[in-house]
């Protein structure tokens, strides 16, 4: 089947640097109909899985553990926080393929105490990479064959016509230029495009989206699920951690448990093998 942008190269140009310049006139309502237009007969390859780990981080209370793995999954929607791909009404799942990311994104300070959450896909998650352009190297979930086949089958789509991959180039710049900003003071305001794009794109079967973290320098990926995507995956460790006190990045693992009561309860042990040992991020 072949498609094209429903927009002109000049006509999208323009869109872009008006919502570039001018968002903050804007309604969400106004710049979600200009992304639905600037992307509209642009391909999107979707992802599928079902192999594999993926991890998030939760800081303890202190010292206190937590007792249930209900407590380890999307936040309850009176703790919802404005993030990149979510406003503070809509409870969504973030996670990352190394335990590395999840610990570095909370950014924890000496001492801290961590828990590490483990997942397993229990069926296939069916994924949209955003903002990624091009290979991952420190990524299972991009193989060589995927990003081998990616432009070869967009030339495909768009029957060798140059000019719409063209478009298809700029467009997806763009929306990497914002996903992958940076938002240090964690001001909800600078996520407000993003939260749109998320809008746009979490729509439809896809059960989430990949994109690339920013805090580990584009080198990892990041994905966003669905409230009833995250039914798909399973917890099947938990560890908890300390931050060093002295030497940044490193940390002990003081408990965890690969075993939980019918429930949800989690069994801890004392002590966790070979992992019980500072190490670094």
């Amino acid at each position: 089947m072949v498609t094209k942008p429903k927009l002109t190269l000049d006509r999208i140009n323009d869109i872009l640097i008006m919502i570039e310049g001018n968002s903050y006139l804007m309604s969400d309502d106004e710049i979600y109909n200009y992304i639905r237009q600037v992307t509209i007969g642009i391909p999107y390859q979707t992802l599928n899985f079902s192999h594999g780990y993926l991890y998030r981080s939760r800081p303890n209370e202190g010292e206190k553990l937590f007792d249930n793995t209900k407590e380890l999954w999307f936040p309850p929607l009176n703790c919802v926080r404005c993030n990149r791909f979510n406003d503070d009404k809509t409870q969504v799942l973030y996670v990352a393929e190394l335990k590395s990311t999840v610990i570095e994104e909370v950014r924890p300070k000496p001492g801290t105490i961590l828990t590490l959450i483990t997942y397993s896909p229990t069926a296939q998650l069916n994924v949209l990479p955003v903002g990624i352009l091009s290979a991952v190297t420190k990524t299972h979930l991009f193989d060589s064959k995927y990003w081998q086949n990616y432009i070869s089958n967009k030339l495909k789509i768009y029957n060798n016509n140059f000019n719409y991959l063209r478009i298809d180039e700029i467009v997806n710049n763009y929306l990497n230029k914002h996903i992958t900003k940076e938002n240090k003071s964690e001001d909800p305001r600078e996520y407000r495009l993003t939260n749109i794009y998320g809008k746009h794109f979490l729509t439809g079967p896809i059960d989430g989206l990949l994109y690339p973290s920013v805090s580990r320098k584009l080198f990892d990926i990041n994905l966003v699920l669905k409230k009833q995507s995250a039914k798909k995956l399973k917890i099947v460790q938990v560890d908890v951690i300390k931050m060093d006190d002295k030497i940044p990045g490193k940390f002990l693992v003081i408990t965890g448990s690969n075993e939980f009561k019918k429930n949800g309860d989690i069994i801890y042990n004392n002590h966790v093998g070979n992992f019980n040992e500072m190490t670094k991020i």
